[in-house]
C-alpha cells in the first residue's frame, strides 16, 4: 500500500465537512495538484490515511478495506471498500487497487457525516 494524496473531489467535501489541518504541503488549485508555498488559497491535499484516520477519531466511521481473493488465478485481485458506525454499516462496488477503494470508501464516508449526525442526535432525543 502506497499513502496517497485524496483527489481534488474528496478535498473539497472534506473541507465542507469541516477536516482541518496544518500539515499538508500540496494543493489543488483549478483541479490541478500544486505545491502549497507557490499557490496560496488552495484546497488542502492530504493525505488518504489522515482523512481516515480523522473519520474514525472525529465522527467515528471506519473505512476499511477488504481484499478479494479469486477463486482463480486468471481472475484479477479485487478490493472492496466498507464503511462502519457504530451502528451500521455500509459497503459498495469493488476496485482492481487498494488506494482507488481506500479513496472511493473515503469519499462516501465523509458523505454520511451530516446524516449520521442528524440520526444521532434523533436516537438522544428518544432517551
Amino acid at each position: 500500500m502506497q499513502d496517497k494524496l485524496i483527489s481534488c473531489e474528496t478535498a473539497k467535501l472534506a473541507e465542507e465537512k469541516g477536516f482541518k489541518n496544518k500539515n499538508y504541503y500540496f494543493g489543488y488549485k483549478d483541479d490541478k495538484l500544486v505545491v502549497k508555498d507557490q499557490y496560496p488559497n488552495t484546497i488542502k491535499a492530504y493525505t488518504q490515511s489522515l482523512l481516515q484516520k480523522w473519520l474514525r477519531e472525529k465522527h467515528n466511521i471506519d473505512v476499511l478495506i477488504k481484499y478479494d481473493s479469486p477463486v482463480r488465478p486468471k481472475y484479477p485481485i479485487r478490493y472492496t471498500f466498507y464503511i462502519y458506525t457504530t451502528l451500521d454499516w455500509y459497503s459498495q462496488h469493488t476496485y482492481i487497487t487498494f488506494e482507488e477503494a481506500l479513496e472511493a470508501g473515503l469519499y462516501e464516508a465523509l458523505k454520511l457525516i451530516k446524516e449520521w449526525k442528524i440520526y444521532l442526535y434523533h436516537l438522544k432525543q428518544q432517551n
